[in-house]
């Protein structure tokens, strides 16, 4: 792995650490630059930790995966906090930098030298490194400053400029129950985009919450204010129901967008704001608050309710339940959002028909040219969703 070009986490490393720096696979503990444990592999990473920073270990608990991967994602965190994983003989990235690289960047930034650990996750087309930054020099148990984000491509850019709009109108209304990152940076390192926000407390332990209290997405609706609308005469509806799955677009079939979209009745709808991913990854549970971040899809004017969708979509998907096992659990936790905001029950099925015009929208104008097998299996389990959405929008049809 060299400097130059590629997509996925090679493209990321490439982008943090442009010519002429350089970032190479290695074994060895010696040699000139700055090792990085690379998980699980340095060819195909999902994180890089700083082989010599104390306390970077808690990275590793934002790896996943399966038996194996946790057996090794314990032997990982044992040398990286025995302090052996800096002479061990294991996979790492070696990374010699320029001296205007992404820590120098970040350092003149923040107004202190740092260390970074690395976060890139699973390919994907939003894919942006999240860099965890740590204080140097760093003594005994080193705590998190904050985090950064990098903008690699024209999907994230915009993503980046959304989430520093965010945190700012956050700060400015807080959502009571639930606690945000604090904008410390937005900026351009070498034409790219960064972000630098707080760290939060919760959001390395792994507390993730079980479930979504409709208190918190109803708190979130109401950030910026509450309207109501005609959903097919809204903004959020032109900018989002002329958009269909092309036939036969990724040999995918489409067609269950289309009814969906054809069953939207023109009805009053209360519009709100939503987080965009509000998912058990993204937020972590304290004694008498959330923490929430990455709001870099937060979005107003929407029909309220859609984060109370997005949430038990996401779980079941993790499941493997099947979409008409989940639409019954989906349906209550927006109900229970709709009472929260004094709404109607019977809005359900509006605001998750909503909701899948919105993420799968999404999915359409973010998908890569082959999009990944696993992307393909999500997009078809949403289609089978609609269809059962499009039945509860019109009970009395065959």
């Amino acid at each position: 792995m060299t400097t130059g070009g590629g997509s996925g986490a090679q493209g990321a490393i490439a982008a943090l650490w442009p010519a002429p720096a350089s970032a190479r696979p290695a074994w060895s503990p010696f040699g000139t630059g700055t090792d990085y444990l690379a998980v699980p592999s340095p060819r195909r990473p999902r994180l890089l930790v700083p082989v010599d920073v104390p306390g970077a270990d808690r990275l590793l608990l934002r790896h996943g995966g399966g038996r194996r991967t946790r057996a090794g994602r314990v032997a990982w965190r044992t040398a990286q906090r025995s302090r052996l994983a800096r002479w061990a003989p294991l996979p790492r990235l070696r990374v010699v930098a320029a001296d205007d690289g992404i820590e120098a960047y970040l350092s003149q930034a923040l107004g202190r030298a740092v260390r970074i650990g690395v976060l890139l996750g699973p390919d994907r087309a939003n894919l942006k490194p999240v860099l965890a930054l740590y204080p140097v020099p760093s003594r005994g148990d080193s705590k998190v400053l904050g985090f950064a984000k990098v903008a690699t491509s024209a999907v994230t850019e915009p993503l980046l400029t959304a989430e520093a709009a965010a945190l700012q109108q956050l700060e400015r209304s807080p959502v009571p129950g639930v606690v945000v990152p604090r904008l410390l940076h937005h900026g351009a390192w070498r034409g790219r985009g960064v972000l630098v926000a707080t760290a939060l407390p919760l959001a390395q332990t792994g507390r993730r919450p079980a479930r979504i209290g409709p208190e918190v997405v109803a708190g979130i609706a109401r950030v910026g204010g509450l309207r109501e609308q005609p959903l097919r005469q809204s903004a959020f509806w032109r900018q989002h129901s002329d958009s269909r799955l092309p036939s036969g677009w990724r040999s995918v079939d489409g067609n269950a967008w289309r009814r969906l979209v054809d069953a939207v009745p023109d009805v009053p709808c209360l519009l709100g704001s939503w987080h965009g991913d509000l998912g058990p990854w993204n937020a972590a549970q304290g004694d008498d608050h959330l923490e929430v971040w990455d709001w870099e899809r937060f979005t107003s004017d929407v029909p309220a309710g859609m984060d109370a969708a997005h949430w038990p979509v996401q779980v079941a998907l993790a499941a493997g339940a099947a979409a008409s096992e989940a639409w019954p659990l989906i349906r209550r936790s927006v109900v229970d959002c709709l009472e929260a905001l004094q709404r109607n029950e019977s809005e359900a099925a509006l605001v998750t028909a909503a909701y899948l015009v919105t993420v799968l929208d999404r999915y359409r104008h973010d998908a890569p040219e082959t999009p990944t097998t696993a992307l393909l299996t999500r997009v078809r389990w949403l289609l089978a969703l609609a269809d059962e959405v499009t039945s509860a929008l019109h009970p009395e049809s065959p």
